[in-house]
């Protein structure tokens, strides 16, 4: 059916296809980004630069500006892990789910700076972005692996709102967000 193909997003970056771990791994061990130690981070994302010089063509390091985004997360640096996530992942990512859920927490991040530089219109707006994302994903992805996770970065980010609410004495606001941050269940 010629129509059916105008239901599925265009993927011109073909990002569903099998990425070879080989390239950045040879000796085939692939590691758990979340369980490097801080002194592991750095290196590894020095070979995930590499790996992505050496990989030529759009949206085959998809995959490893997602990894490179996650790590500078891991390292909390907010502004650079937006950077990779927003503006170096290519076409209609596969993992699009995974990207939104660290634009999410680096969002909460940058918030968080913010906050303690008493910015706080840029914090909300942050935080504000930050809900946007995970509720997409609960409604975008509905199958997505994150979706149990979501509720609980909710009422984090929800909880966020109501300090800086809280900050600039708009307390009916602040109070709306620690109740709904309360009021969140978690699998």
């Amino acid at each position: 059916n010629a129509s059916s193909g105008f239901s599925q997003p265009l993927d011109i970056y073909q990002s569903h296809r099998y990425f070879p771990s080989d390239l950045l791994f040879p000796e085939n061990h692939i590691p758990d980004l979340s369980k490097l130690k801080d002194d592991q981070v750095d290196p590894t994302l020095q070979r995930f630069f590499s790996a992505a010089k050496n990989n030529k063509g759009p949206g085959k390091n998809n995959p490893l500006y997602l990894a490179i985004g996650y790590l500078y997360l891991k390292k909390e640096d907010s502004r650079k892990a937006l950077r990779y996530l927003d503006h170096h992942i290519l076409g209609n990512f596969i993992l699009e789910d995974y990207r939104m859920e660290f634009q999410a927490a680096a969002l909460n991040l940058s918030a968080q700076a913010k906050m303690e530089k008493k910015q706080f219109a840029g914090a909300i707006g942050d935080l504000n972005e930050s809900m946007s994302k995970r509720l997409k994903i609960f409604r975008v992805y509905p199958e997505s692996p994150l979706n149990s996770q979501i509720p609980r970065g909710l009422a984090e980010t929800e909880k966020l709102l109501g300090d800086a609410n809280f900050q600039i004495r708009n307390y009916k606001a602040a109070w709306r967000f620690y109740r709904r941050a309360l009021m969140r269940e978690f699998p």
